[in-house]
């Protein structure tokens, strides 16, 4: 059960992304995922923003893009 904690951690985190439209949640639940910990900050913040300039379209009636 311990091993599901993070990944439970993290969904609760983008869904209150989602409920509080604050993209900066998504980012730190992002950043936390640990496929994702093994980039460099720099590295994944880049993937982060591609990934949301990528899904504008999808994103911009939750967020303020």
């Amino acid at each position: 059960a311990s091993i599901m904690i993070r990944h439970i951690s993290n969904q609760e985190l983008i869904v209150r992304s989602v409920l509080e439209r604050d993209l900066n949640l998504a980012r730190r639940a992002f950043l936390n995922d640990p496929a994702v910990e093994r980039l460099s900050t720099d590295k994944a913040n880049q993937l982060f923003k591609e990934m949301i300039d990528n899904t504008k379209t999808y994103l911009q009636d939750t967020f303020s893009l």
